[in-house]
């Protein structure tokens, strides 16, 4: 079974939705409330078995009841025990290459079905198959059921699939038919040995006796154990897991243990081709836990079934194949898209896969740009009463140009909003204004620099020049020796003379220039620890000097992306 394509209306946050999902895994990210669960939701509505749900006035679009709510699903890969539930299905063609389904066959097209979940205006849920004559046939449990869905979800659900509720996992693998005698049995000898204290006792035979005055005939009253309302008895029997003396619900065991043991039960009722619909994968798992859950549901699925899960895991997400993953957009006055990651994204999410999940990354030049950018951007954000992450900001190693560009132009294609912080290099001056263009992207640069060690060259003076290559690395060692060496060297001098003491010899400028040249050429600063440090330094010792300012301009521009109000002082 394979979901071909998704429409949703007026459900929940989602004014109107339509996605074409693939076969496989689909994995769905985005930022927090961007409408992930709500497609997962939209789904296991039309194709949960469970009976009887009542909708809530907050599954309508802006709760207008009146409206109503719609969600089809056009499933494909048809199993012979969902065809066989009509005498003859009705069938639509989905053609793949146009991504739409037509009444009339086609011999290069499908056979689909079109399934709904209406949410009406006296809020039920109505299920039923839509007929390519624009008819409505009714959609019954049983027969929901046979499209094998599997939903794992949250405690909440747990709890119900870990007990036997009708339609539940656990239902659907241990059949009640024999266990509902025993539970009856059982339950009858409970009444009969259930004894109350004497004071209990009395005040029922006063009840007794006043309720015989009224209604004669109405007999003894007494205390007894009854079934959840709603429900049968078999509901109150539950998994438990049994180790050495002690006995725990499922139900209340860790959500690692509840995911894997929903996961469990509905492995076991694969027959065919399974549907499985999983809300937050990481859930309760450490990540080793996760890639093998991951592992498990691709075995599980094989080539004809397919998954629904989201996941905010970077060790998920790095699992997963770049093909797999989908971003879903924030909602915007209820359209929501998502979109497959162009292939350009695949390296991001081998080695920086947070990057993938958060609201707004920004590709930074290298390493450099990343340790220099994080100190001035925290401090503008908490100025504004606020962290990067609370805004969903994520500085990000572009590796350099021109191998950046592969995520920058993945980005732009998949319409996707971020900012970027490069070099002046002049070899690649066209390409960087091309992409200052587009909108949805914020750019910054170093103000009449080429590079980072020109910008500090042209902006400190030589005994803060001085102050920085003599400055300890992370661990505490000062690299001045060999820095100094190495300048001096690339001047033909065989000592390690400060700039200070070189400035009587070759001059303000000549020195600079040594600075900027042996910086660059020997990487000084390329660490993310070296770059780190000298951007704490000039936040608390220049920040006035021009590439502080440069920082805070970026910030000023990436405030147009971000959800943030501040205030004037904060600014």
């Amino acid at each position: 079974m394979q979901i071909r394509r998704v429409r949703v209306e007026r459900f929940r946050g989602i004014k109107e939705l339509v996605w074409c999902p693939g076969p496989g895994i689909n994995c769905l990210i985005g930022p927090g409330d961007s409408g992930k669960s709500t497609i997962l939701d939209a789904i296991s509505l039309v194709l949960s078995p469970a009976p009887g749900r009542v909708a809530s006035e907050h599954d309508y679009y802006g709760a207008n009841v009146g409206a109503g709510f719609k969600v089809d699903l056009l499933v494909g890969q048809l199993d012979e025990a969902v065809l066989s539930a009509w005498p003859a299905a009705p069938l639509w063609t989905w053609l793949p290459s146009e991504r739409r389904a037509q009444a009339k066959p086609d011999p290069e097209g499908e056979g689909v079905l079109c399934l709904r979940a209406t949410g009406t205006d006296d809020l039920e849920i109505a299920h039923t198959v839509i007929d390519p004559s624009d008819g409505e046939l009714p959609l019954s449990p049983s027969k929901r059921q046979a499209f094998g869905l599997s939903r794992i979800a949250s405690p909440s659900a747990a709890y119900r699939d870990l007990r036997m509720s009708r339609g539940s996992l656990l239902t659907r693998n241990v059949q009640p038919d024999q266990l509902r005698a025993l539970v009856t049995e059982a339950m009858q000898a409970t009444r009969d040995d259930f004894s109350v204290p004497k004071e209990t006792a009395a005040r029922l035979q006063e009840l007794s006796e006043a309720l015989q005055a009224v209604a004669p005939g109405a007999g003894k009253l007494d205390l007894a154990i009854l079934s959840p309302l709603g429900q049968n008895l078999l509901s109150s029997v539950g998994l438990f897991g049994v180790s050495g003396e002690f006995a725990v619900p499922l139900a209340s065991a860790g959500l690692g243990t509840q995911q894997l043991a929903l996961f469990v039960l509905a492995s076991m009722l694969i027959a065919g081709s399974p549907l499985f619909v999983i809300d937050e994968i990481e859930s309760g798992l450490e990540p080793f836990r996760q890639r093998d859950l991951i592992a498990r549901i691709r075995k599980a699925i094989g080539n004809d079934g397919q998954a629904f899960v989201t996941t905010h895991s970077p060790s998920a997400v790095g699992e997963m194949a770049i093909n797999e993953l989908h971003r879903v957009s924030s909602l915007d006055e209820g359209s929501g898209r998502v979109l497959s990651l162009p292939k350009g994204l695949d390296a991001m999410r081998s080695t920086d896969p947070e990057a993938l999940l958060c609201r707004l990354p920004l590709i930074l030049e290298g390493q450099t740009e990343v340790g220099v950018l994080e100190p001035i951007l925290k401090r503008k954000a908490t100025e504004a009463g606020t962290t990067l992450g609370a805004l969903g900001v994520r500085l990000v190693d572009g590796g350099g140009q021109p191998k950046l560009f592969a995520v920058t132009d993945a980005l732009v294609e998949a319409g996707e909003s971020f900012g970027v912080f490069l070099d002046e290099e002049d070899i690649h001056k066209g390409r960087r204004a091309a992409l200052g263009a587009v909108d949805g992207v914020v750019f910054g640069t170093y103000t009449d620099a080429g590079c980072f060690e020109e910008a500090l060259s042209k902006q400190l003076s030589l005994l803060e020049l001085d102050r920085l290559i003599a400055a300890p690395d992370g661990a505490g060692w000062s690299n001045a020796d060999a820095r100094y060496q190495q300048l001096n060297g690339d001047l033909g001098n065989q000592s390690r003379k400060t700039l200070v003491e070189l400035e009587n010899e070759i001059g303000e400028e000549d020195c600079r220039v040594a600075f900027s040249t042996a910086a660059k050429k020997r990487g000084w600063f390329k660490t993310l620890q070296a770059s780190l440090m000298v951007g704490e330094y000039l936040c608390a010792n220049h920040p006035q000097i021009q590439l502080v300012r440069d920082g805070e301009a970026f910030w000023a521009s990436i405030l147009s992306l971000v959800p943030i109000e501040v205030s004037s002082e904060g600014s």
